[in-house]
């Protein structure tokens, strides 16, 4: 027997190169400062960093879009991405992972999260994000988008980390006008959407966002 059928993940990763996979969700920029950190600052008691080097990443949906680009799959972004250093950087990258990414501008700034890390040690954690309500106007463009790739696309994913770009109504409509029902990467919280994603057949969430989702539905009008 062969080593391609005798390793289920193997064959199951396999079947990546012929998937084209359309995700929709919220796209962040990761941003690691690494250095040295030896000495506490004498303004404060914190640790003082040497910055020593700098990466950059993608995060959110657009790490779910790098990880099935990665697998030889081809990989559809519909996400949010402002006019600014950080859409500069998200776009970069994802070119660089061979991403298809249809990047709606919102006028607001692209969500990025900076990570300053000393002695392999993550220090602090910096979010740069405005939550919003989407408008009308930005939901009909990611809606829009969403139909003009959903034709082409095996499956959908959604990626929701409540930042702004998943309404539930967009939610509602995806999941209606997916040929598949998708795959979604996880509605957070998952209570948001507990009444939409119980259409789909497969959800991943963290525990607590499952739990959330569960006293939501024996519990309705529970805040």
């Amino acid at each position: 027997m062969s080593n391609e059928t005798s390793d289920p993940l193997q064959a199951c990763v396999s079947l990546f190169e012929r998937q084209h996979v359309l995700i929709l969700g919220d796209a962040i920029v990761d941003e690691y400062l690494y250095g040295d950190c030896s000495r506490i600052s004498p303004e404060a008691p914190v640790p003082v960093v040497r910055v020593t080097g700098m990466r950059e990443v993608l995060g959110g949906a657009a790490n779910t879009a790098a990880n099935v680009a990665s697998l030889g799959g081809k990989a559809t972004l519909i996400a949010l991405v402002g006019r600014d250093a950080g859409g500069a950087t998200l776009r970069r990258c994802a070119l660089e992972a061979g991403i298809h990414l249809s990047g709606i501008d919102h006028g607001q700034a692209t969500l990025r999260k900076t990570r300053v890390v000393g002695q392999h040690q993550q220090l602090v954690r910096l979010d740069y994000e405005d939550r919003f309500v989407p408008s009308a106007e930005i939901e009909a463009r990611l809606w829009e988008s969403f139909e003009a790739h959903v034709e082409l696309c095996d499956m959908v994913v959604v990626s929701d980390y409540a930042k702004g770009a998943i309404s539930p109504s967009l939610m509602a409509n995806v999941i209606q006008r997916a040929h598949q029902p998708p795959d979604i990467q996880p509605p957070r919280p998952v209570a948001r959407h507990h009444k939409h994603i119980s259409e789909g057949p497969i959800l991943r969430a963290r525990v607590s966002d499952a739990v959330r989702s569960r006293r939501r539905r024996r519990h309705p009008l529970r805040r």
